[in-house]
């Protein structure tokens, strides 16, 4: 099974492609919830920082917040001090008519995204299907923060011994009146969470729909050992965290250090009241900018970077950001920013209006490069986004377009232009590794492997005898094993080699029967012939950029890959005999090229591009 991280990636996939439907929880009560929020004053005020000094402007810290929830709510496990938390909600996604259709659409379109077997798979992976999951809550503490460019690899994970406990702490301390949290981030070699560990990971609160057993979810982790924690049980998890089973209907994964200061938590602070106000949305994402601000002001002391101080004048007037998006609402998207007073929120108005502007510009001029029946929904969101103030917050707005239901119909042929691209792609970088695998081949014995006769001259000509030129590339595209299980005694159709035909690489095709459309052309005078050993570069005379090494053909003549042959050649109408092709034919040149050839290719053109020695070369094609 993998790890418990990609159940959670697997949710927030549903939830980004949106979520609508199903009745709301419970969980949280409106009656039981107080916030207090004191008035901005002129000392918590910050003006923006000219732009001669952006590596050094005043944080100024939210407005303290207190929040009191139900003992239901799965966000009275956010402790004061979080950075950001993320609330979404697989139920209403995986429930919801549109992201079904998409979905579908995706799987259609790419079946390699095997969007619809994932789904089936979810349940047997982590105990529960999507539509069985109410709640996700991740939450983003500062100790994550200070790991950030670790993280995201500016600094190597070898290189974590490196580090002193006082340099480290000198690096990382981001509120220095928060001794407990300083201390945390503090790591120690071989401590849990730590240097010698596992790094430090995000706390994901799990909340079940009524009626689902999170036992379910604790007993699939395999071979999870069960262990006593906060007076319950916890099973450790692949990559060192541990789950622990609250109640019959959620579920806590966090690391141990972490794990038992979230259950004990009795504070509530800036993020939790955010993210209060829109629980209910389909997805959510608070954000406490004040320590983000901070951290990158740090990062900017020990390394300046260019980016960032372009970035912190335009982000040092915010205080806090919420995100919510619901399909079923008037508002498809909410952005809300906080800053210090009613002045700079009018600041902040006048250049997030100014984006917005040049936001809908550029949707003008793109507009006529989009599907004429997509217009008009896009062009009723970009024209309905608006930014207004209230006091000292500024929002983004932007509506649910009308007959939204309609979008996967609408975005279908985008979707399936997109999976032709992709598959043309897909076949272009098999070519290439054809004919590297040519080459190679043609370095360690000097010449081409035979089309038939297990690559040596019997004298015979027999058609059929040993096995196709795709078996003896076998070693040059990463298949040495497979190719040790041939028997090179054996004609292609022995018993033994037989059963080795649907073990046939993706390279050679997606057959499920072994059958591949990827041939050589064959005869007389050509780089493959039927009895004979194969030729070498030296043979070639017309030059490897203008000889036809291999061709894609239409799937009617998909053949098994390992029977010997290829395409019989006909100098008067070569194009017979590749079938069933589309507007272009896909080919791999001898120099190793890829190449797409017109359909409409003249025929003694393409005759030329086949034969290696007849004195007609062909520059342009």
């Amino acid at each position: 099974m993998r790890t418990l991280s990609l159940s959670i990636l697997t949710l927030l996939f549903l939830s980004l492609s949106g979520c609508g439907g199903g009745e709301e929880p419970d969980t949280a009560s409106s009656e039981t919830t107080s916030v207090e929020q004191p008035s901005n004053t002129e000392e918590s005020s910050a003006e923006t920082p000219s732009s001669e000094t952006p590596s050094t402007p005043e944080v100024t810290p939210a407005p303290k917040t207190s929040v009191a929830f139900s003992a239901g709510s799965i966000l009275k496990y956010i402790p004061e001090d979080a950075v950001a938390a993320v609330i979404f909600r697989p139920s209403k996604a995986a429930n919801n008519p549109l992201v079904k259709e998409l979905l579908k659409i995706v799987d259609d379109g790419n079946p390699q995204a095997e969007v619809a077997n994932n789904l089936e798979n979810f349940e047997q992976q982590f105990g529960v299907k999507p539509e069985q999951v109410d709640h996700v809550l991740v939450i983003i503490d500062q100790q994550l923060l200070a790991m950030a460019p670790m993280l995201m690899g500016q600094r190597s994970r070898n290189r974590f011994e490196d580090f002193e406990p006082a340099s480290f702490r000198r690096d990382v301390d981001i509120e220095e009146t928060k001794s407990s949290v300083a201390e945390k981030v503090v790591f120690q070699p071989g401590a849990p969470g730590g240097l010698g560990g596992q790094p430090p990971m995000p706390v994901v609160v799990v909340q079940l729909v009524a009626g689902v057993d999170s036992q379910k979810v604790f007993e699939s982790i395999p071979s999870g050992k069960t262990v006593d924690f906060a007076g319950g049980k916890a099973v450790v998890a692949p990559n060192g965290g541990l789950l622990f089973r609250v109640n019959e209907s959620r579920l806590i994964f966090a690391g141990e250090d972490r794990l038992e200061s979230v259950l004990s938590n009795s504070t509530s602070g800036t993020v939790a009241a955010m993210l209060q106000k829109s629980e209910a949305s389909d997805f959510a994402v608070a954000l406490d900018l004040a320590p983000v601000k901070k951290f990158l002001q740090q990062m900017m002391q020990r390394q300046p970077n260019p980016m960032l101080g372009m970035m912190m004048p335009m982000i040092t007037p915010l205080q806090t950001l919420l995100i919510s998006a619901d399909l079923e609402a008037a508002n498809l998207l909410q952005v809300s920013v906080d800053t210090p007073n009613a002045e700079s929120a009018e600041a902040v108005q006048g250049m997030m209006n100014g984006y917005l502007g040049m936001g809908k510009s550029e949707f003008e001029k793109a507009k006529d490069g989009i599907d004429s029946e997509l217009q008009p929904m896009l062009q009723q969101a970009v024209d309905g986004a608006t930014i207004s103030t209230s006091k000292s917050v500024v929002s983004l707005t932007v509506p649910r377009p009308e007959k939204l239901e309609t979008l996967p119909e609408l975005l279908k042929p985008m979707f399936e232009k997109a999976a032709d691209a992709g598959e043309l792609i897909q076949k272009r970088n098999h070519m290439k590794q054809l004919g590297l695998a040519f080459h190679n081949y043609h370095d360690v014995h000097n010449h081409f492997p035979a089309v038939d006769s297990n690559g040596y001259k019997d004298g015979d000509g027999v058609r059929g005898k040993g096995l196709s030129w795709r078996v003896h590339l076998l070693p040059f595209i990463e298949q040495a094993p497979l190719y040790q299980k041939f028997k090179f005694d054996e004609p292609w159709d022995s018993e033994h080699n037989k059963a080795l035909i649907l073990d046939m690489p993706v390279a050679f095709g997606d057959n499920p029967e072994g059958k591949s459309a990827i041939h050589v052309f064959v005869g007389e005078g050509l780089l493959f012939n039927e009895g004979k050993p194969g030729i070498g570069f030296r043979d070639i005379t017309d030059g490897t950029s203008n000889t036809i090494l291999v061709v894609t053909a239409g799937d009617n003549t998909a053949d098994i890959w390992t029977k010997p042959g290829g395409l019989e050649f006909n100098a008067e109408d070569p194009l017979k005999a590749l079938g069933n092709i589309g507007r272009e034919i896909l080919v791999l040149m001898a120099d190793g090229s890829v190449r797409n050839v017109s359909k409409s290719i003249d025929k003694e053109t393409f005759s030329n591009l086949v034969q290696p020695q007849d004195g007609n070369r062909i520059d342009q094609f």
